[in-house]
C-alpha cells in the first residue's frame, strides 16, 4: 500500500517541482527505516512467551534485534549493527523462566546471552552453557565428526558463520 502510494505521487510529480522532491526523498527514507522482518519465531513449550529474531536491512547493511514478549511485556534484550543472521536458535530452560538465546551474526558480535522472561533482563549465562551445548546436540543431531573441525563443541558449530541457517536446519531432518 505505500509502495503503492509512492508510486503514484512519483508519478504525478515533477522534476523542477522541489517540494514534492523532499516530500519524496522524506517518505522513502521512512519506507526504508523501522522495517524489521521476523526472520524466526520461537514459542515457549508453554505457549505464553515468545522469542523474535528480526531483521532490518538497507542495502547491505543490517540490524539485528531479539524480541522477548511475555505476559502482554515486549522487550529488546540484543541489537546489533552492521551484521546478518546466518544461524538461531533457544533453549527453553525446563522448569525456569530462562531461555538461552544464540544468534549467530555475520560480521558483527553474537547474541549469545541468557535471559529471565520474568524479570524481563539479562541474567547469568555461564549456569547453562552445558545445557545449551546438550540441546545443540539433541535437536540438530551433531555427532563426533560433525564437530571435529569444531573442538569437539557445538556451540561453536553454531556459531561457524561458514555454516548457515538452511545447512543447519537440514540436520534436524537428515540424520
Amino acid at each position: 500500500m505505500i509502495r503503492r502510494s509512492l508510486y503514484s505521487f512519483l508519478k504525478q510529480s515533477r522534476v523542477s517541482s522541489q517540494p514534492n522532491w523532499v516530500l519524496f526523498i522524506f517518505l522513502f527514507t521512512l519506507m526504508l527505516n523501522g522495517c524489521y522482518k521476523v526472520k524466526y519465531t520461537m514459542t515457549s513449550p508453554s505457549k505464553d512467551v515468545v522469542v523474535k529474531i528480526m531483521e532490518d536491512c538497507v542495502g547491505p547493511d543490517c540490524a539485528v534485534l531479539v524480541r522477548v514478549i511475555s505476559e502482554g511485556f515486549e522487550s529488546e534484550p540484543a541489537w546489533r549493527t552492521d551484521c546478518w543472521i546466518v544461524f538461531s536458535t533457544v533453549l527453553w530452560v525446563p522448569k525456569s523462566n530462562v531461555v538461552v538465546i544464540l544468534v549467530n551474526n555475520n560480521y558483527c558480535r553474537n547474541v549469545f546471552m541468557a535471559y529471565d522472561v520474568k524479570a524481563h533482563r539479562e541474567t547469568a549465562l555461564e549456569p547453562y552453557v552445558a545445557a545449551f551445548e546438550n540441546h545443540l546436540r539433541r535437536e540438530f543431531r551433531l555427532s563426533s565428526t560433525d564437530l571435529a573441525e569444531h573442538r569437539n563443541s557445538a556451540i561453536a558449530w553454531a556459531l561457524d558463520s561458514q555454516v548457515g541457517q538452511e545447512e543447519k536446519m537440514r540436520y534436524r531432518q537428515d540424520q
